[in-house]
């Protein structure tokens, strides 16, 4: 199948809750679409969002009513200081995971209440942005919810730094150091409740956030936003 199969807006008009997870299924299969369905604002991005909706329920209709009265995405990219988008929330509860939870919720997995609430409260301690807390709360759900055999996470693997280098070129090397470096921090400001007994490397590969090119991104950017 070629990337623009991949990439197209799925028909939720024509899909039922059971077959708009099949077709999530397929594309998260994706990890090139994985990674481009992390950032706001992007195509993908909004696809999974339909399909989210879709399966949990809710109709076009019901769809089409909240676009209209819900503001809209703020194009953090593109206004202000380059810097603005790597902000926190102004509180732990602006972290929006609703997505990733109605889809966890359609694989028969719920959030927990207190584990989610004192990871919210790590997070914007560490002064993580929404970018890179969605980014990685979607992976992690993802892995939680499929996790991936040994073969797949070496495909894995092998797609993020694909991508990686293309992006990086000659810095490819330093930015996954930096990237490492800043989740190694993050990690250590995890609750127990999110970590369990897991070292950094084996939460890294078991939810999948140290496979994901958008992730790793996203941490290289923050690492070097804050040595500056």
């Amino acid at each position: 199948m070629t990337t623009s199969d991949t990439t197209q807006t799925p028909d939720t008009a024509t899909l039922t809750p059971e077959a708009a997870k099949v077709e999530r299924a397929h594309l998260f299969a994706d990890a090139s679409w994985r990674d481009r369905a992390m950032v706001p604002n992007s195509r993908e991005y909004a696809n999974l969002q339909r399909l989210d909706l879709t399966i949990a329920g809710i109709s076009d209709d019901e769809q089409a009513a909240a676009a209209e009265v819900a503001p809209a995405t703020p194009q953090l990219r593109e206004e202000g200081p380059p810097t603005d988008h790597l902000n926190p929330p102004t509180s732990a509860d602006g972290y929006d995971f609703s997505g990733s939870n109605e889809w966890a919720k359609s694989q028969g997995i719920e959030s927990d209440p207190k584990v989610e609430g004192e990871l919210r409260k790590a997070l914007h301690a560490a002064g993580v942005d929404s970018d890179l807390a969605g980014a990685a709360y979607m992976v992690a759900v993802h892995a939680s919810a499929n996790p991936p055999t040994d073969e797949q996470v070496m495909r894995q693997r092998a797609a993020a730094e694909h991508r990686l280098q293309g992006l990086w070129g000659a810095s490819y090397e330093e930015n996954v150091a930096l990237a490492n470096e800043e989740g190694r921090k993050l990690f250590d400001a995890l609750p127990a409740s999110v970590k369990g007994q897991r070292d950094y490397a084996t939460f890294m590969v078991e939810t999948g956030i140290g496979n994901s090119a958008s992730v790793i991104e996203r941490l290289a950017e923050r690492a070097l936003a804050r040595s500056k």
